[in-house]
């Protein structure tokens, strides 16, 4: 036992593990790691309001955070064509205007 479970007389590991059975989580999925990043300090007072506001932590806010943006990004494709495939070919103009070095003449001056 440690630190409040040792005062309340509770297995707080044992307490844990139960939860996290409850909730759908394996044994695996309760080790975290850490990851270590800068952010500026007017997003670290931000992110502080909002674990304030939720009444958790900042890092319970900021797995919350990016387990929505990866998810969110799941399936979105790795390459830029994947991303820009909605683009493609919305604009008139001549097929090789990319390649075509008479059509590039004089540009960027």
């Amino acid at each position: 036992m440690t630190g409040l479970g040792r005062v309340m007389g509770l297995d707080t590991a044992r307490q844990g593990g139960i939860r996290c059975v409850q909730m759908g989580i394996t044994p695996e999925e309760r080790v975290m790691t850490t990851i270590s990043l800068k952010v500026p300090s007017a997003l670290r007072r931000r992110l502080a309001q909002v674990a304030q506001q939720r009444q958790t932590s900042r890092s319970a806010v900021i797995r919350d955070a990016l387990e929505q943006f990866v998810e969110g990004n799941a399936g979105r494709g790795d390459s830029c064509l994947a991303i820009a495939a909605e683009l493609i070919g919305c604009a008139d103009g001549p097929a090789d205007l990319s390649y075509n070095k008479k059509r590039l003449a004089g540009f960027g001056k």
